[in-house]
């Protein structure tokens, strides 16, 4: 009989634990707002350092830490406020979950990767293309 309990016991414990607990033992962010992918809690860097981590790459799988400055819920895109005064634009993977107004100035971690975006410069008659820095997101947690 001690037997049994003794091979129950840690099985409760382990169902009584919140996913809270476990996500964190396995080195995941918890955050009750998150959209997509879990997200580790390892190797983030900040937002505004990206660019230099990129070190001339053209794509960069990390993760990343910043404050949203604006949401787009219907196109699940989001920019970063960046400190030299410009964003960076992040779009999430997945397209069909929507992301809340209510991120708009809280600090948020992303997974997924970085990469040089080329867009058509509207200024230009020749229709020449400008590059910049972009995100890919996977996955978002918020942080509290």
């Amino acid at each position: 009989m001690k037997k049994l309990i003794l091979l129950i016991l840690p099985v409760f414990f382990y169902a009584c634990t919140s996913e809270k607990t476990r996500l964190s033992a396995v080195g995941n962010i918890h955050s009750e707002q998150a959209f997509g992918d879990s997200v580790k809690n390892s190797g983030i860097i900040d937002a505004d350092a990206l660019a230099t981590a990129m070190n001339k790459k053209d794509k960069l799988d990390t993760r990343i830490k910043g404050e949203v400055l604006e949401v787009d819920p219907a196109k699940s895109e989001l920019r970063l406020k960046l400190n030299d005064g410009a964003y960076l634009p992040v779009v999430l993977r997945d397209t069909t979950l929507s992301i809340p107004k209510e991120l708009k100035g809280k600090q948020i971690v992303l997974d997924g990767y970085a990469f040089i975006d080329s867009i058509k410069d509207a200024d230009n008659i020749k229709g020449n293309t400008k590059t910049r820095l972009a995100y890919n997101a996977s996955g978002l947690a918020v942080l509290e």
